[in-house]
């Protein structure tokens, strides 16, 4: 039985799920992950796939795709003025890195907004989880060594890269391109 009407803020319920486009989510969706609904920048749910049911959106060959975080002043654009100029190489990393599924996350010290704004002009925000202010404060037992596993992209350099950060090993924490 499949109930309807309005869910109250903080009322529980178990809910059936599809998506517009599915071929967008395949490889994110594992039992066991939590997710956010967001209506625009306001989000109203919060929960956790308990199963799923299309057995064509359960992705077999199952990897661990690298985490890359892309900021957006001189390594997406470079503003003169009020004039930003769009760099070519580190848009094309983007858009390969995600058609590779690997799980993109778009940040700058502009804002999570500003970030987006960015990215939605350029024509890549779908590539990108979400947007991120740069933290100002990292909590972490790491301290110094918090990136030593990263590698690290120069924008320039991005193209270049492309073919070796596919390649990654299944070891690899993750990827950055600052």
């Amino acid at each position: 039985m499949v109930a309807t009407g309005w869910i109250e803020p903080c009322d529980s319920t178990d809910a059936f799920l599809s998506f517009f486009r599915p071929d967008l989510q395949q490889s994110w969706l594992q039992a066991g992950t939590s997710f956010i609904l967001a209506e625009g920048w306001k989000s109203i749910a919060v929960g956790t796939i308990v199963e799923i049911f299309d057995p064509s959106m359960i992705n077999p060959t199952q990897r661990k795709e690298s985490v890359i975080f892309v900021d957006v002043d001189d390594t997406l654009i470079r503003s003169f003025g009020t004039k930003r100029i769009p760099i070519p190489s580190a848009i094309r990393y983007v858009r390969e890195m995600f058609n590779a599924g690997h799980m993109l996350y778009c940040w700058s010290r502009g804002g999570a907004h500003y970030s987006r704004e960015v990215a939605t002009e350029l024509g890549i925000a779908d590539c990108f989880v979400c947007f991120l202010p740069k933290p100002d404060i990292v909590v972490d037992d790491r301290l110094e060594q918090l990136l030593d596993h990263c590698e690290f992209v120069h924008p320039n350099n991005a193209l270049g890269k492309t073919e070796a950060t596919l390649n990654t090993s299944d070891d690899s924490d993750g990827t950055s391109v600052d």
